[in-house]
């Protein structure tokens, strides 16, 4: 199914909705530690729920569900489930086969034409007014789209034994974030494309730019970091002290 026309948007732009998904199904295997790195906390509070609350407080978001591990034994007992949360769900191996399942959820709440957020559930740091500006930039059109910034440092490709050996152009070159937000039907038909490689699949975006449909990129803030690293904990509890909303 391709983009939803013009006319199709006219037609059912009274009907259209916005939900939020958050695949929160990962092991955390590469951060270490005793629980996964979306259950790690600043500040007290899990990573997890910076996520949740953001999307929750976004008045365009209809309801929320999350996707977790099905050896999940912390969520109940560390997040507090805010009221647009639909519910929770077992997610796949992979991020994208967390994802799909979630949307193959949400059809059970949702039409063909909503659109969906998907946000990473270690971006705490996430803000309103991000959230409202890619709606704004997105929900009018016939396309999807994500969160973004430019890449503004100097890039270099290195050889096999770290040294570098090209500086490569980073005009047009953006680093892609989260929310990324599709209409439900257009994400669950690209994601069911890829079903034989959905583990290779890094994000939404990539698998919407397959089925050949375009993504367009709405400039974010820098500051809508990605928790990979132990050390990361540190930048991020300075920028949620400077409030998030």
């Amino acid at each position: 199914m391709g983009p939803m026309t013009d006319r199709a948007l006219d037609e059912k732009s009274c009907r259209v909705r916005y939900w939020g998904l958050i695949p929160a199904a990962g092991t955390g295997e590469r951060f270490g530690g005793t629980r996964p790195k979306q259950y790690q906390h600043v500040a007290g509070v899990p990573l997890l729920q910076f996520s949740l609350n953001c999307l929750a407080k976004a008045p365009e978001i209809a309801g929320i569900t999350v996707g977790l591990a099905s050896t999940d034994r912390w969520f109940e007992s560390m997040c507090q489930a805010p009221a647009k949360l639909i519910s929770t769900f077992i997610g796949g191996s992979s991020r994208a086969e967390t994802v799909l399942r979630g949307l193959e959820l949400l059809c059970e709440h949702g039409r063909d034409e909503d659109w969906v957020l998907v946000h990473d559930a270690v971006r705490p740091c996430l803000k309103l007014s991000d959230v409202s500006s890619l709606i704004n930039a997105v929900g009018d059109g016939t396309t999807g789209g994500i969160l973004a910034v430019p890449v503004r440092d100097t890039l270099k490709n290195s050889d096999a034994h770290g040294y570098a050996i090209k500086t490569l152009e980073r005009e047009g070159i953006w680093r892609a974030l989260t929310p990324q937000m599709f209409r439900l039907r257009d994400l669950i038909t690209a994601l069911q494309a890829c079903s034989s490689t959905l583990s290779e699949i890094s994000d939404e975006a990539s698998a919407i730019e397959q089925a050949g449909q375009p993504v367009k990129l709405v400039a974010g803030r820098e500051d809508n970091i990605k928790v990979t690293v132990a050390e990361d904990l540190d930048l991020v509890s300075a920028i949620l002290a400077n409030g998030c909303s």
